[in-house]
């Protein structure tokens, strides 16, 4: 990988040679507060972020130092977080922009709704009631080839606050695109080969001026909206099982966390398991039925995200303050983990959910967990072990539903996980 000199660097890429105003796709800002669009972002190294100036052309590294760094976190959050994952002294890919690989993606003919509808692929939406915490919401689904035995809701989102009110808009909750236009992918993949369906929402909570409760309130209307447009599908797909299967949910972000977390507060009978990662807001109070619910809490040592809202009811609150219940709730902070997704993140709460689906999911509905074979994990010391029935289940441990879960609790809370990506 070539590396610019810096004289060479600053005089081509942020004097002018290149003006500011060519536009070639990804804007990076350097430390002289010049700005230019590079066509690619190949990845993130200690050395500095490798890019590529023009489509087709070579791999080139930018020294950090030449960067400003505080912009680089304002417009490229997912360069910004790359970087602090570099500085362990290992390469992040990125494949922004030309340097991207090629995804297949479904075409969309003309009768949309009928082609989708013979892949197995299904569309819902509704308006909301007056009293609703939200005006419109989508759904897509995709469905497996056999019974449906359980749904994956996957979300993703951030709130953000409208202007002079306690309103939230729910930007990038997940998107019926990922399921309707994209059914593929490892998080796909994953539940069609569980026998689960694949779902993804979107959410508009404050069009036209409407005020109320945040989206993820799922109490407040956006629970029982979900429900009835599975139920719709599965009248108009004729798959009754639809509107009792199991939900194992995994939600991302301060939005996409907190909605999966209060999903499964709200119906403690419908939900199999949570992924709940790098998120906040987790504002509903456990019951002892809610506790049954294995939920996985991720956090990053360095996730900031939830400042931006200034959002209370982190992973670690609510795990220290619940602890009296004894819940099935794995947590695990990430050593140097930033805001959003990683592999680490993607490997430990596949893992997880791999290991309690079935433990949850059987021929007569939802079971609960035996504890007897669970293990434990130390937050403070890293370590794991078998529990035993005489564990004493104080702040500073956490449950691991078994060994295989504990060794991905202990990489991803250590920084030694040797995450790769799915087939």
């Amino acid at each position: 990988m070539k590396t610019l000199p810096f004289t060479f660097l600053l005089l081509i890429l942020f004097t002018g040679f290149i003006a500011p105003s060519t536009v070639l796709g990804i804007p990076i800002t350097s430390s002289k507060g010049k700005t230019v669009e590079f066509a690619g972002v190949k990845s993130a190294s200690p050395a500095g972020l490798e890019v590529q100036v023009k489509k087709g052309g070579p791999i080139l590294t930018l020294p950090w130092a030449r960067l400003d760094l505080n912009k680089l976190k304002s417009e490229n959050p997912k360069i910004h977080d790359a970087r602090i994952q570099s500085l362990d002294g290992k390469k992040v890919a990125l494949n922004l922009g030309g340097v991207a690989p090629k995804v297949d993606e479904v075409k969309m003919p003309n009768d949309r709704k009928g082609r989708l509808e013979a892949q197995g692929i299904f569309e819902a939406g509704l308006k909301a009631k007056a009293a609703d915490n939200f005006v419109e919401m989508r759904m897509a689904i995709k469905l497996p080839g056999g019974k449906v035995k359980g749904i994956l809701l996957y979300t993703t989102g951030v709130p953000g606050r409208v202007p002079g009110t306690e309103s939230y808009v729910a930007r990038g909750i997940d998107i019926t695109d990922y399921v309707a236009t994209k059914p593929v992918g490892p998080w796909s993949k994953f539940a069609l080969e569980q026998g689960m369906a694949i779902m993804g929402i979107g959410i508009n909570d404050v069009g036209g001026g409407k005020k109320g409760p945040p989206y993820f309130e799922v109490s407040k209307g956006t629970g029982d909206a979900l429900l009835r447009m599975i139920d719709t599908v599965a009248d108009r797909a004729k798959r009754p099982e639809l509107k009792t299967a199991p939900f194992v949910l995994y939600g991302r972000g301060v939005g996409g966390a907190s909605f999966v977390y209060h999903l499964a507060q709200w119906k403690p009978e419908r939900v199999a398991a949570v992924v709940a990662a790098k998120g906040a807001f987790y504002d509903a109070e456990p019951t002892e039925a809610s506790a049954k619910v294995p939920i996985l809490f991720l956090e990053g040592e360095y996730d900031d995200e939830w400042k931006e809202f200034k959002a209370g009811n982190l992973a670690h609150d609510i795990v220290a303050k619940h602890v009296a219940l004894k819940p099935n709730w794995t947590f695990a902070s990430e050593r140097r983990g930033p805001s959003g997704d990683s592999l680490e993140v993607q490997t430990i709460s596949m893992g997880f959910l791999k290991s309690v689906v079935p433990m949850r999911i059987g021929e007569d509905g939802l079971q609960e967990i035996d504890r007897s074979a669970s293990w434990v994990g130390n937050n403070e010391t890293k370590e794991i072990s078998q529990a035993g029935g005489s564990t004493d289940w104080t702040a500073d441990k956490t449950w691991l539903p078994d060994a295989g879960v504990g060794k991905l609790w202990k990489g991803y809370s250590t920084g030694t996980m040797n995450a790769t990506p799915p087939e």
